[in-house]
């Protein structure tokens, strides 16, 4: 049984004919897809090409300004460093004056710290005394504190009592109100 179309039986020449026209066409199918593939490579590459061209001129721009600012650096460095040097010069006389200056002020101050010793000892002197004073005041204060606290509780239960006995006479007089109210709307109605 043959299961598969049956073909002629061609002579070689004939089928080595056949074999290399369809090659042919396999190979002229094969250079028409690449075709397309070689023309988007090669218009990335243009385009690759005149974004490189361009970077390197915007680089070739950010280098002419960064040397540009880098000699206006080193022009403004060397002003500051004679600023400085000028600066150094007088700093040197103003030490020299000031150690002086110091050394005088260090004659005062021993003489202040001194005159600061006696009136601290005349000072907790006095702190101790009032101190004492306070404490005494203190303990007067806490006496009184506690007589008044006795008389706001006595106080404070006076007024609870009297508002016991308003509640009570409110209560009387809301139920003498309503008795008279109703006694009034009955005679209303009669």
């Amino acid at each position: 049984m043959n299961d598969g179309p049956t073909t002629p039986v061609r002579s070689a020449p004939e089928e080595f004919h056949w074999g290399i026209s369809y090659l042919r066409e396999d190979i002229q199918d094969l250079r028409d897809q690449v075709r397309p593939v070689h023309q988007r490579m090669d218009n990335l590459n243009e385009s690759l090409t005149d974004r490189f061209d361009a970077l390197n001129q915007r680089i070739n721009k950010f280098n002419e300004s960064l040397i540009l600012r880098l000699n206006e650096t080193n022009q403004r460095i060397d002003e500051t460093n004679q600023r400085i040097d000028e600066t150094n010069q007088r700093i040197d006389k103003v030490y020299e004056s000031l150690l002086l200056r110091i050394d005088e002020t260090n004659k005062r101050i021993d003489e202040t710290n001194n005159r600061m010793d006696r009136l601290r000892e005349s000072l907790n002197a006095r702190i101790d005394e009032t101190n004492n004073r306070m404490d005494r005041l203190r303990e007067s204060l806490n006496a009184r504190m506690d007589e008044t606290n006795k008389r706001i509780d006595e106080t404070n239960k006076r007024i609870d009592e009297v508002n016991k006995r308003m509640d009570r006479h409110f209560r009387w007089l809301m139920a003498t109100l309503l008795t008279l109210a109703a006694i009034i709307i009955a005679v209303i109605k009669l």
